[in-house]
């Protein structure tokens, strides 16, 4: 795919007074390019294109995800970690992709960025001691 600008920023913080880690993940990338595709009468629909490959392009994506995670040391039965993970934090229903074929479907929306999600996990840590 043929996105010419791509940003990503990741980062991590401790909030000092819980001693929650805060983790967001940015991204904004360009639209994809995409093509008109034709008829050919010996070769049928979708096989040309009669205005040149990529002459369209999608709108830009921004998305915002998040990550809170916090650890419950158990003493000597290990370290729980509870998470909770948002995806799509300001639910943008931002379009990833359209109809190409001529006709009228041609730029209809086929798909958009999926809605906000929130998903919560557990992970536990077993210590381990060597003698």
């Amino acid at each position: 795919m043929d996105a010419p600008h791509y940003f990503k920023l990741f980062a991590s913080y401790t909030l000092p007074w819980w001693d929650f880690v805060v983790s967001p993940y940015f991204f904004a990338r360009s639209g994809y390019a995409y093509s008109k595709l034709g008829e050919d009468p010996l070769y049928g629909k979708g096989t040309t294109y009669p205005e040149g490959r990529g002459t369209y392009r999608l709108p830009a994506i921004v998305n915002l995800d998040l990550s809170i995670q916090k650890d419950f040391n158990l003493k000597k039965a290990g370290v729980l970690t509870l998470i909770a993970e948002i995806s799509n934090v300001f639910n943008s229903q931002q379009i990833t992709s359209v109809g190409q074929n001529e006709g009228d479907y041609f730029q209809a929306v086929r798909s958009r960025v999926p809605p906000t999600m929130v998903t919560f996990g557990l992970k536990y840590k077993i210590l381990t001691f060597s003698q």
